[in-house]
């Protein structure tokens, strides 16, 4: 018999922390409204001495480039000193983000203290108010978004805790040597549950280990974000069980919130309203689950400390500074369903927690390949009670500044290597050169020739992309 929810949706926006996003909306330890117990957490600049609280109120004043989130700058920002090896819960204060985030720029480094005050981003303040709040979910790995990705998509990252080379990717999309030995698509396809990824472009979960095997079923495939929102009209007769929506990338409807100059965070907003206003009006909205939340957190300032964990599975890691043995920082994330009460949790959720709770509301038994750590993670399944009817009908969307689109700005990290993996994957090699590539482990595909000087004409092409402009032009072909 099916339990309560049928369908499980899972949107994942792109690098903000915690506070930086939700932090003014709670007090206590968990939170960054001052209390006489808990006075607002501060950093200290190394250049000035000045002392910079945490600061509420963003609005028009986003980052304008990347910051740091590689296993070393985590590290930094962790303990407040830069690092030859894996930090330790015990070494966290979480002193050094000013101090990182000075080395990118010196211009008001005291900027990546800077959070959103309430009312600031409409969609994801009203819904934090009005369902579950989980105030302690963290990211996976003390690093960047493709580990912390993959550790949600699949239990583990087998080993990466940076970010690959864009050479990596190519060579990696090439011979579908992926990353992972299974996925959650995988897995609920095995159980015999549809799952869909609707994407906006050809996106970061294409990175993934085989999906899926032969089904006929069409759900269980990449599709068009716009289809989510047909779907969800439909109710469940076309809904699969799980969906990942992956956001916009680049271009001037980036809607991902990645910080980087020219982005507009308003879109990513809209996007969260746009799908929950679907999800409120679909037929199937008392069988829906809605998990909104964030990969990592981008470098930006949280005080809550990451804890201890376990390594998923028996793989190196491929960064000094990262162990597998301790959580990445806290990210947002929001349980959203008319069968979820109103408040904030506090249960210490991480990535693992997703697939953990997929086998709990399906009920369907976990396999080693899915990791160590996933049988451990808490299930927020537990949550799932009766329907409540004091739910917003709707929430608002904003006005976008269209003008903030800049064609010249920078790629950030996470574009440039999804720009090498959309040229892989929409320049595919001959035929011959697949079935050599996917018969042969990656040492020996990069000894072969034909390989070789694909993935090298590849390579020129991905990098004359050097600003969102080019990948434009590029990736469309012109």
């Amino acid at each position: 018999m099916p339990g309560p929810i049928e369908h499980v949706i899972a949107v994942m926006f792109e690098n903000r922390s915690f506070d930086h996003i939700l932090g003014f909306t709670l007090d206590g330890p968990r939170g960054l409204r001052p209390t006489p117990a808990a006075p607002v957490p501060v950093n200290r600049d190394p250049e000035t001495g000045v002392e910079w609280p945490a600061t509420r109120g963003i609005f028009g004043q986003d980052f304008d480039h990347d910051c740091g989130h590689e296993p070393a700058d985590v590290a930094e920002q962790l303990t407040g000193t830069q690092q030859a090896g894996p930090v330790t819960p015990a070494q966290v204060n979480a002193s050094g983000f000013i101090a990182n985030f000075r080395r990118r720029t010196p211009v008001a480094p005291e900027r990546i203290m800077r959070c959103f005050g309430p009312g600031e981003l409409p969609a994801f303040h009203t819904l934090a108010a009005e369902f579950g709040l989980c105030a302690s979910w963290f990211s996976a790995v003390p690093g960047p978004t493709w580990p912390n990705r993959l550790f949600f998509h699949a239990g583990t990252s087998a080993g990466m805790a940076k970010s690959p080379s864009t050479g990596e990717v190519i060579w990696h999309t090439i011979g579908d040597a992926y990353y992972t030995p299974t996925t959650v698509f995988a897995w609920l396809e095995e159980h015999g549950l549809r799952w869909t990824i609707y994407e906006h472009q050809l996106s970061q979960s294409r990175a993934l280990a085989p999906v899926h095997k032969l089904n006929p079923d069409p759900r269980n495939d990449f599709v068009p974000f716009d289809s989510l929102l047909d779907d969800l009209r439909a109710g469940s007769a076309r809904l699969p069980n799980y969906a990942f929506v992956e956001p916009a990338w680049r271009g001037n409807g980036q809607n991902d919130m990645h910080p980087n100059p020219g982005a507009d965070f308003r879109r990513a907003n809209n996007l969260l309203a746009t799908i929950y206003n679907a999800v409120r009006r679909s037929p199937a909205w008392e069988r829906i689950l809605l998990l909104v939340l964030f990969d990592e957190h981008g470098g930006i300032f949280d005080h809550v400390h990451p804890g201890p964990t376990i390594p998923p599975d028996g793989k190196p890691s491929n960064d000094p500074c990262v162990d597998f043995r301790m959580l990445g920082l806290r990210v947002p994330a929001l349980l959203i369903s008319p069968r979820i009460a109103r408040g904030v949790v506090d249960t210490p959720f991480n990535h693992c927690s997703l697939i953990r709770s997929l086998a709990d509301i399906f009920a369907i038994p976990l396999v080693p390949a899915l990791g160590d750590r996933t049988p451990l993670a808490a299930s927020f399944a537990g949550l799932v009670g009766g329907v409540r009817t004091d739910v917003p009908d709707h929430v608002d969307t904003t006005t976008v500044d269209d003008t903030r689109y800049d064609p010249a700005s920078p790629l950030d990290d996470n574009q440039r290597l999804l720009v090498a993996q959309s040229l892989a994957l929409s320049h595919p090699a001959t035929p011959e050169i697949r079935v050599t590539a996917r018969r042969l482990p990656m040492a020996a595909m990069r000894a072969e020739p034909s390989i070789a000087q694909h993935v090298a004409a590849l390579a020129r092409m991905a990098d004359q992309a050097r600003s969102v402009g080019d990948a434009e032009r590029l990736l469309r072909g012109r």
